[in-house]
């Protein structure tokens, strides 16, 4: 049997990737809440369109490597890159009343 996926308000992924992408702007990378998006999106991965993943993947990388300069830290995670899944339909968002 499939696994029903509970419906999602598209706007919480699009306030997520606008972290990172705010993230990515700032000269100082808010480190507590670029990650707490970072594990949300990481979480809700099966929701994502091609294009949100585009978009993450395109950040993190470089979002990583600047907050590992920022704390001076050689720790870094392994996440797997972000890709659609083929059974995500957009009919799964909902829209904020």
């Amino acid at each position: 049997m499939p696994e029903l996926r509970p419906p999602l308000r598209r706007d919480r992924i699009d306030e997520a990737i606008a972290v990172l992408e705010q993230a990515a702007a700032a000269k100082t990378i808010p480190a507590r809440r670029y990650r707490a998006a970072r594990k949300w999106l990481d979480s809700n991965r099966f929701y994502l369109l091609p294009d949100d993943c585009d978009r993450v993947n395109e950040l993190l990388p470089t979002l990583d490597n600047r907050l590992r300069e920022q704390e001076s830290s050689s720790v870094s995670l392994n996440i797997p890159a972000f890709v659609s899944h083929p059974q995500m339909d957009p009919a799964l968002y909902y829209e904020r009343p």
